[in-house]
């Protein structure tokens, strides 16, 4: 009988061809799959950015009014990589006028200079004011920069009680407690805000965006050793600040820019500033 088989010409065809397919489809399947991962690194650069910006719009939002700093050359007002700001626990009303109550308890002295120095003032908005001992009382700030270097217009909380203002048994409203000095100017609406007793501090360094703590006289210092981590992989990073005025709200710019393996995203933000002291 005759012999059949495939001769050698049609083994090495057949060879060449399964060789040619099996490159472009794993060329297909590689792309794919690059396409894949680089989409994945994509929106992963853009969620954790997002994530850290939302984060800072968030704290912004509690900023006290006129206290945003963007760093430059140690001046304000200006573009930088870092930004500063006192952030407010609570706010509230002061009585602004002398005698006393219903309940004959007297009213405290005000702070301000026509009235001479004062070590209390009492909070008419109320009892269980969101405030601590060593906290500070800040009334009509108007100065990004001196409300960190000087204390004109801020004291520290030395304690805290209550008063009666009614003449019913149990009190009525808080009364803050500081050393004796006083501040410069009435608050249009007698409106006073505590702030904490640290700076909130956010900068971006050897390509890492930190979120720390710093105190007033150093604001742009961490005062921990090892700051909290926000962001990895930042190329660039900028904040800008409009202070607006008293009658405007602030505007701030996040700009960053994040960058991994070959994949760079850029990211804008903007941000009101409440501004009404």
């Amino acid at each position: 009988m005759r012999a059949r088989g495939f001769t050698l010409i049609e083994v090495v065809v057949v060879i060449v061809l399964l060789g040619i397919v099996g490159t472009m489809t794993t060329s297909i399947i590689s792309s794919s799959m690059e396409g894949y991962n680089n989409q994945a690194r994509r929106e992963h650069l853009q969620s954790t950015a997002r994530l850290a910006i939302e984060r800072i719009q968030r704290e912004v939002r509690h900023a006290l009014p006129n206290s945003i700093c963007t760093l430059n050359a140690g001046s304000c007002n200006n573009t930088g990589s870092t930004l500063y700001f006192m952030k407010v626990k609570d706010a509230g009303r002061y009585q602004d006028q002398s005698g006393v109550y219903p309940s004959t308890i007297a009213r405290a002295p005000l702070p301000i200079p026509s009235l001479g120095a004062s070590t209390s003032f009492d909070v008419v908005s109320g009892i269980n004011l969101n405030a601590a001992i060593n906290d500070w009382i800040v009334v009509y700030n108007l100065n990004n920069s001196s409300i960190y270097s000087t204390t004109n217009r801020r004291r520290q909380i030395t304690g805290i009680a209550t008063k009666d203002v009614d003449g019913i048994a149990g009190a009525d409203i808080d009364v803050l407690q500081f050393a004796s000095g006083t501040f410069p100017q009435h608050s249009p609406n007698r409106r006073f805000h505590i702030v904490e007793p640290t700076a909130t501090l956010f900068y971006c360094q050897g390509g890492n965006l930190f979120r720390a703590t710093s105190n007033f006289a150093t604001p742009d210092i961490p005062i921990e050793a090892q700051p909290p981590l926000l962001l990895e992989n930042v190329t660039a990073c900028s904040f800008t600040y409009d202070p607006g005025s008293q009658q405007r709200a602030g505007l701030l710019r996040v700009e960053l820019t994040i960058t991994d393996q070959g994949e760079t995203i850029r990211i804008t933000q903007e941000a009101h500033v409440y501004n009404v002291s």
